[in-house]
């Protein structure tokens, strides 16, 4: 027989055509490049049940391989917003210090020792003031 439309195999055999798509997802080899089937192979196929644990066992895998990727590339992506939030918030609260000594120290030069200190001793926890 030519090979066919899983609906016109469905018509032909008298079944529904999910009955003749369930049976092809079981058996995925049956089906051609183009989604034709033949039918005595369909035929000859369904008369013996499928293996299912060397049909299922590599997507199985394949699946849960994809979602452990997924679920790192999130985690990833995750950390990496929160670094960035925690980097903005460190520099805000540097610069917030760093306006103290201009605001309560009248000498400029001692304001500018107090911020360059300020500057110093924050550097090893937020990049210094280039970060």
């Amino acid at each position: 027989m030519t090979k066919i439309l899983p609906a016109e195999l469905a018509r032909r055999l008298g079944v529904h055509k999910s009955t003749v798509s369930r049976q092809l997802r079981a058996r995925p080899h049956l089906l051609d490049g183009t989604g034709r089937v033949d039918a005595d192979e369909y035929l000859a196929a369904i008369a013996a049940p499928p293996d299912k644990d060397a049909a299922h066992a590599e997507p199985v895998e394949l699946v849960r391989a994809r979602a452990r990727v997924l679920m790192a590339e999130a985690e990833l992506a995750m950390a990496a917003a929160k670094l960035a939030l925690i980097e903005a918030r460190a520099r805000r609260f540097r610069d917030a210090l760093l306006a103290v000594p201009s605001r309560c120290v009248s000498d400029p030069a001692e304001a500018a020792a107090c911020r360059a200190e300020l500057d110093r001793a924050l550097a090893p926890f937020i990049g210094g003031a280039d970060a």
